[in-house]
């Protein structure tokens, strides 16, 4: 599904979501390892987010003919969202990277 450049877009972002899926499966047996999948997951997610908010810049970037003319900016609130949560949750990961784990309580 996709182009030469929206295909790779949209299997990172595929492949975002199950990172995302694994992170939170993970975050009950090794917190930091969970924590770096969720920072790939994020990373992973921002492409096609940008894409959808800026596709004539993004599409710029790289070499070939592009079919159709793409807008400098396009409102995508849903992308735009994206892109906030994404930054909201790697801020949380890395402001709790170095925390201890809650005692259990006995």
């Amino acid at each position: 599904m996709g182009g030469r450049v929206t295909g790779p877009v949209f299997q990172l972002h595929d492949w975002s979501a199950l990172l995302f899926v694994l992170s939170a499966v993970m975050i009950g047996f090794q917190r930091r390892v969970a924590y770096a999948i969720a920072l790939a997951a994020c990373a992973a997610s921002l492409p096609l987010q940008l894409f959808a908010i800026v596709p004539g810049r993004f599409l710029g970037m790289f070499r070939g003919e592009l079919h159709g003319h793409y807008p400098d900016f396009a409102w995508a609130p849903w992308a735009l969202a994206g892109i906030v949560a994404s930054a909201a949750m790697a801020y949380l990961i890395l402001r709790d990277w170095n925390r201890k784990p809650l005692a259990s309580i006995r």
